[in-house]
């Protein structure tokens, strides 16, 4: 790489060598490194919005009895649905939340005092 390059953006360059660095220890794909790195880097990002969205969750199930809608909650976490979406599942996975089968408004918030 040259060096002007290096002066425009080196936060790039480095983590761009840092994935190399780390495919060529792992014996992996570059491409395939980049993507786990970048899916790494989301899942960190979005620890505040799912924080966000089990208050919204909790906050709308004690105001209103039943769970927010996929769209409501969008709307409160300001992105588009599959997103939410995303977020939403990522507190299941985490089991924070559970969901009802075959209802909608299913969600339901797991007590982490009671596990």
């Amino acid at each position: 790489m040259n060096a002007a390059y290096r002066e425009l953006d080196p936060a790039i360059i480095t983590q761009t060598e840092s994935v190399r660095m780390l495919a060529s220890v792992m014996r992996r794909p570059v491409e395939t490194v980049a993507k786990d790195v970048a899916k790494m880097r989301s899942l960190s990002r979005s620890a505040p919005q799912q924080d966000r969205a089990l208050t919204f969750i909790e906050r709308y199930i004690i105001a209103y009895g039943c769970a927010p809608a996929w769209k409501e909650i969008a709307a409160e976490l300001d992105v588009c649905l599959p997103r939410a979406g995303e977020i939403v599942h990522r507190l299941a996975d985490a089991g924070r939340i559970g969901f009802v089968p075959n209802r909608r408004r299913n969600i339901y918030i797991i007590d982490q005092a009671a596990l």
